[in-house]
């Protein structure tokens, strides 16, 4: 950012890091010593005074005046039966810890069940790959351990929900 508005004022990336990101980073430490914590003091004051300038730190009410007022609303829509089931038959088999895998999974099915199974198509290929390939090294290193690939959970079960909903024409 600072070298889009002022080029070169600090210098090349390697004396940046020597002058300034070296010494702030060694005088941080709890068993940093004194003369560690005293030029790390000297060059975040000289680093400051270098961009005090032009990096201006505001928060939003600086803008505030100057923005026509923000207008929010929330529209409640119900989710179709396929989607509730796809809902409930995930919170029912499928739990694990991981917080942001489980909400991508579920925003795809309560936006539109589609999404999850133009998805569940892209993992089964995926896997398919992966399962060649495993088998590909195993013939080509002559192993007899076989990786098991069809282990991933609620992939397959999703699918198999999503495919019975597709016989009857509802996807």
């Amino acid at each position: 950012m600072v070298d889009f508005i002022r080029p070169n004022l600090l210098g090349s990336t390697k004396d940046f890091t020597n002058r300034f990101i070296n010494p702030i980073t060694n005088g941080q430490y709890s068993d940093s010593t004194a003369l560690d914590v005293r030029l790390m003091k000297r060059r975040s004051h000289v680093l400051h005074r270098m961009l005090e300038g032009f990096v201006q730190r505001f928060d939003y009410s600086v803008l505030t005046p100057f923005l026509p007022p923000k207008h929010e609303y929330v529209i409640y829509l119900r989710m179709a039966d396929i989607q509730i089931e796809l809902y409930q038959k995930f919170l029912d088999d499928y739990r694990q810890p991981e917080l942001f895998s489980n909400y991508h999974m579920l925003q795809m099915v309560w936006t539109h069940p589609k999404l999850l199974a133009l998805y569940l198509k892209r993992a089964e290929s995926k896997r398919e790959k992966q399962k060649l390939k495993a088998e590909e090294s195993r013939l080509l290193n002559d192993e007899s351990n076989d990786t098991d690939c069809n282990s991933i959970g609620i992939i397959p079960i999703l699918s198999m929900k999503l495919k019975s909903y597709r016989s009857i024409k509802i996807l």
